[in-house]
């Protein structure tokens, strides 16, 4: 049930609350060392992402489009069972973000739209037995509230995001003592006296409450925007970080709140806060450390913001869990295209938590979202043993006591084969034998790649099974079939189902088990990835670069190269588009083409000729472009996401009507010596040749090597029409000056002369 909200009255922002008096954590609670252990995935899914754990080890998080928690059967929290957390009827996929001590979930459910995504808030109530949740969204299924929950408390109090008049404000849920919610609408009572000082006319609000403790302390964010010129984009923007608590402890909803600005760490006004502990410590991120360079994860305690530093050679860093023992987790990194490294700060330390695992776990952690008060952090990262292209996060669980064994599947590649099935084989390793009498057991299933990579039925057969370890044994195997075709390319069959070069799909593991059912081993890694390589030909076309010709017709031939001989007779359609070089009868530059190359059963390559156009003309060397057009490919691919050298190449005409002419070196070191002349001999006849097997920088081929003096000589000669006053144009002028030209197209993008 949803009530109005009462009168709004301020009362003035309480400083006498005693302030926090925190000691370090001492020596012997500092963590040096964890396991990894991998949480698996709910059945059917292949990536996973974990959000928040409580102090009895329950993780939640969610796993593809199903929210999910995970409940520990053993003390360490190494083992448990992961349980589907359901999705409200009527929406597309559920995400769980909070989880409180005693088990209430906060979370979110949502609906795909044809323009837009809509969310509702939602908790998951747990039983008696704490084995069961029972859904519940805000609002009614007709008239769901729109927004976001993401914290709640041992108290069942729920914050997160209420959407109002199209923009998100902070929003806080009371239980009703009836099993309904009252809503309050933090920035509608927040106090008008707290709002700092703002640089101009633009609009403030608190858009969201991000984290709330078992003492109803919440954490909030406010928002300033300012839009000067109207067009839709904020000219100046800043954030604040704001404490919040009921002064009376008689319910927010009463209206009557108390506000803390946190502040930032410097002059500039940009902060944004994450979590809030037991003890009212504060985490979160705020630009303007290192004057006022970068974004620095803060703990804000005793009413003063700590800098918490980078790691090593960092410049930003975000704080995202606090425990009540003062444990910070977040993750640092050198920039925002750099990967993130996840960090775990302790007694004034920031450590890489990358370094307080096993080398050889198979992990590459990005991000640490949670901590407990056994330091126990939730995260993701990824396996870099894989094509990280094709890899997705995934979630992990870092263990102070892992004694289980563990158990592990290893990845594998296959060639695809023209027909029929190939039979792969996967390793299932577990760390220690099964004792005398015992057996383990673990359940696999095959899935498709995340992006859609291999498809099931098309490139492999689904498969699922169980496969047990006898006494004494640590090693089996699962087979899975893998489907041959000559599908190459964009070419479909009659179903329209197409390759796109190499593809992949996944084998995950699940439920390891002895024969009374207990659980007998926690995952290393529970997901391996099939990479099946394409055996059909990859083909890539090559720039040709000639000298234009005066008169006449010169031809440019390009050369269609094949990865392997072609099985069959291979054919594409090709045509060519103007550049800075026009077809037409306005320009004539060259004549536009287009047809069809056909590369005989056997062959490697093949060619076509494009004519360019001769006159006298002076003016700049242009360019124009031939494509390959990838939907008509038939026993062959070019390769997906191809580049120079797959789906187009340049034809670059080079002019010999130069409009202007060189000035002779200044410098009798900057003569050519006799072997510098057999270079440029062979500069010459490259000019007339396709520069099939030259290096390519930003589409421009470069052949020949330079002497470094030359180039020194001629890098900054000026031409002018005077320097050739007996109108004759010798070649070793018109040399001299490519050689020039090739030389600072080579410099210009990184290629060694």
């Amino acid at each position: 049930m949803f009530v109005a909200l009462k009168h709004c009255r301020r009362r003035p922002a309480a400083r006498s609350r005693k302030p926090l008096h925190l000691e370090n954590l001492e020596p012997r609670f500092l963590l040096s060392s964890y396991s990894v252990v991998d949480l698996g995935f709910l059945p059917g899914e292949f990536h996973s992402q974990f959000q928040d754990i409580n102090n009895t080890g329950q993780v939640v998080g969610y796993c593809g489009e199903r929210a999910m928690v995970w409940t520990p059967t053993s003390a360490g929290g190494v083992t448990g069972v992961m349980t589907d957390l359901g999705v409200p009827t009527g929406y597309d996929g559920a995400l769980a973000k909070a989880i409180s001590s005693n088990a209430l979930i906060a979370g979110t459910a949502y609906q795909w739209g044809v323009s837009a995504t809509t969310t509702v808030p939602c908790v998951w109530i747990p039983d008696s037995t704490g084995c069961s949740w029972t859904l519940q969204i805000f609002g009614t299924a007709a008239s769901p509230v729109l927004g976001e929950a993401l914290g709640v408390n041992q108290l069942g109090t729920v914050v997160g995001t209420v959407v109002v008049d199209s923009t998100e404000h902070a929003c806080v849920w009371e239980s009703d003592g009836s099993g309904g919610y009252v809503t309050t609408d933090l920035n509608a009572i927040f106090p008008s006296l707290e709002v700092p000082d703002l640089p101009g006319n633009g609009t403030f609000w608190i858009h969201e409450a991000a984290a709330i403790n078992d003492i109803n302390q919440i954490v909030a964010n406010g928002l300033y925007l300012e839009d000067a010129d109207g067009d839709g984009y904020a000219e100046v923007s800043r954030q604040w970080g704001f404490l919040v608590e009921d002064p009376d402890n008689d319910g927010f909803h009463t209206g009557e709140i108390n506000v803390t600005n946190l502040g930032a760490l410097g002059s500039r006004q940009y902060t944004y806060v994450t979590d809030i502990n037991n003890q009212g410590q504060i985490v979160g991120s705020s630009a303007g450390a290192r004057n006022n360079q970068g974004w620095h994860a803060f703990l804000w305690q005793n009413e003063v913001m700590q800098d918490l530093g980078t790691l090593p050679k960092d410049v930003s860093s975000y704080a995202l869990g606090i425990s009540d023992t003062g444990l910070v987790v977040g993750y640092s990194e050198q920039g925002a295209a750099t990967y993130p490294h996840p960090f775990l700060w302790q007694n004034g330390r920031m450590t890489d938590l990358s370094t307080m695992i096993p080398a050889d776990s198979g992990w590459l952690l990005r991000q640490a979202y949670a901590v407990n008060d056994q330091g126990e952090i939730v995260g993701i990262g990824e396996d870099p043993r894989t094509d990280h292209y094709s890899w997705p996060l995934r979630g992990f669980l870092l263990s102070t006591s892992a004694t289980l064994p563990t158990i592990s599947i290893g990845d594998v590649s296959v060639t695809e084969g023209d027909s029929g099935t190939t039979a792969v084989q996967l390793e299932v390793t577990l760390s220690e034998p099964p004792g005398p009498g015992q057996t383990v057991s673990v359940d696999y299933y095959t899935t498709g790649c995340y992006n859609d990579s291999a498809t099931a039925g098309l490139d492999f057969i689904t498969a699922a099974g169980t496969v047990s370890f006898a006494e004494g044994k640590t090693s089996q195997v699962v087979t899975v079939q893998v489907k041959g075709d000559l599908l190459a390319g964009v070419n479909a069959d009659v179903n329209n189902n197409t390759d796109l070069g190499n593809e992949y799909f996944y084998v995950n593991l699940a439920n390891p088990r002895n024969s009374a059912g207990v659980q007998a081993a926690v995952f290393l890694d529970a997901q391996a990835m099939v990479t099946i390589l394409e055996d059909e030909p990859a083909m890539s076309i090559s720039d040709v670069a000639y000298l234009e010709g005066n008169d006449g017709l010169t031809p440019f031939t390009f050369t269609v190269l094949l990865s392997v001989p072609a099985k069959d007779t291979v054919s594409v359609e090709w045509h060519t588009e103007d550049n800075t070089a026009k077809a037409g009868e306005d320009y004539k530059d060259y004549v536009a083409a287009e047809d069809e190359l056909v590369i005989p059963a056997g062959d490697s390559s093949g060619t076509f000729t494009v004519w360019v156009i001769g006159d006298p003309v002076k003016e700049d060397w242009e360019v124009f472009s031939v494509w390959l057009d990838k939907a008509t490919v038939e026993n062959a691919y070019i390769p997906n996401l191809s580049n120079r050298t797959g789906g187009f190449a340049w034809g670059r005409i080079e002019n010999d009507d130069r409009a202007t002419k060189p000035v002779k070196p200044k410098s009798s070191a900057a003569r050519l010596s006799l072997a510098d002349a057999d270079d440029v001999d062979l500069l010459a006849a490259s000019q007339y040749e396709p520069m099939l097997d030259a290096p390519k920088g930003n589409g421009l081929a470069a052949t020949g090597r330079v002497n470094a003096w030359l180039y020194a000589a001629l890098q900054d000669t000026a031409w002018t029409d005077n320097d050739d006053p007996d109108g004759k144009w010798s070649l070793d002028d018109e040399l001299l000056q490519m050689l020039a030209y090739e030389t600072a197209i080579a410099s210009s993008n990184g290629i060694a002369r």
